[in-house]
Order: structure tokens, then sequence, then C-alpha cells
């Protein structure tokens, strides 16, 4: 095997582990964006979870208050019309006010938590298209190279001079 022979092998070989290893990059790039997608899916799950209890946790400490004012309202021997009940009526509106807020904050952190795990799976999709474009231009360099120097040693072989 000539010496221009070897070089072409070489180059060929040279592309061949360049494509592999843009590949096995990309591979990698795309399994860490999945991971980091499946972890903040799984974040958006724990934090609609996390509002649901707490605007439960909320509503029965809002219900034991307005019980508490029922009570003293009662005890006191006010009767429960008017002012008093309009002021019943006005803190069990503030109360699930506050509880229907306490789970919008949580459905708001859940959708950022999804846009984050689209956003990675589009990352790993795109490291993927990205090492096969990687790949393709080592593969054509390499082919590139390996054509060259045939030519190169085909001029040699002809009297040319390189």
């Amino acid at each position: 095997m000539g010496l221009i022979a070897v070089g072409v092998v070489a180059a060929l070989a040279g592309a061949g582990m360049s494509a592999m290893g843009a590949m096995s990059q990309a591979k990698a790039q795309k399994d860490v964006a999945l991971y980091n997608a499946q972890i903040a899916q799984r974040n958006a799950t724990i934090s609609r979870q996390q509002a649901s209890r707490d605007a439960a946790a909320h509503n029965r400490n809002a219900r034991r208050q307005i019980g508490a004012m029922r009570a003293a309202y009662g005890a006191s021997g006010i009767a429960m019309e008017g002012s008093p009940l309009d002021v019943l009526a006005s803190s069990a509106a503030e109360a699930k006010l506050d509880e229907m807020n306490i789970k919008y904050k949580g459905e708001l952190k859940a959708i950022g938590f999804q846009d984050e795990a689209t956003l990675e799976r589009f990352s790993g999709e795109n490291a993927m298209k990205q090492g096969r474009m990687e790949a393709a231009s080592a593969i054509i360099g390499g082919i590139g190279s390996a054509i060259n120097m045939g030519a190169k040693g085909a001029s040699m072989g002809a009297g040319g001079v390189a």
C-alpha cells in the first residue's frame, strides 16, 4: 500500500471518528436535556400539588376564623344580620380570593416549569440536529481530503509534480 493510499485511508478513518464523536456528543447533550425536561415537568407537578395543599390549608384556617367570629358574635349577643353578617360575608369572600390567588401563583410557577421542560426538549432535538450536521461535515471533509490526496497521487504517478 502506497503512502498516498495510507493517507486516503487515514483521512477517511479520521472523518469517521470525527462523525462518531459528533454524534456521541449530540446524544449526550440530548440525554441531559431530556433529563432536565423530566425534572422541570416533575417540578410543575409538585408546584401544582403544593399550591393545592396550601390553598386547602388556607381554606381550613379561614373557615376556622370565620367560625370563631360567628361564635364571638353569638356569645356577645349580636344578631347575625346587618353589619355583622356583612363582615362575615366580606371575610369569606376575602378568604376565597386568597385561596384562588394561592392556586393561581402555583399554576403560574407550574407553567414556567412546563415551558422550561419544552425548551429543554427542544434543546435536545437541536443538539441532535447539530450533531448530524457536524458528522456529515466531518465525513464530507474527510472524503474531500481523500479525493485530494488521491488526485495528488495520481498526478505524481503520471509524472506530475505535487
